[in-house]
């Protein structure tokens, strides 16, 4: 799952993210009240007996109490957010829709 996907995405909402060499895989975004980059799509690969498993779990508008009891991914609880706790505007049912819609027009998928 090419992270550009993702990325021309949200950029098409005007909102920018980045990525940055780690560990763990996923996409920032710049936090510019505090100056500071913020992990806010975690983006998971596995292999097992032949196969490999990936998905994406985007930072919308969950609650990150949970996630400030732990260090998610290895990183520290103050370096994660989601849009909602950054303030970022955004129209959600049109964020998935056109991720939805790059998906499939990327990877060639005839969903029924």
């Amino acid at each position: 799952m090419p992270p550009e996907i993702v990325i021309r995405v949200f950029k098409n909402n005007r909102i920018t993210l980045f990525t940055k060499k780690e560990a763990n895989r996923g996409l920032w975004i710049k936090d510019e009240k505090n100056k500071k980059d913020k992990k806010i799509i975690f983006i998971g690969l596995r292999y097992s007996k032949g196969v490999i498993y990936h998905g994406i779990s985007i930072n919308l508008d969950l609650s990150l109490d949970n996630f400030r009891k732990i260090n998610p991914c290895g990183l520290d609880a103050d370096q994660i957010s989601s849009l909602k706790e950054l303030n970022i505007k955004y129209n959600k049912k049109k964020l998935i829709n056109e991720l939805k819609d790059e998906f499939i027009c990327q990877f060639g998928l005839n969903l029924i």
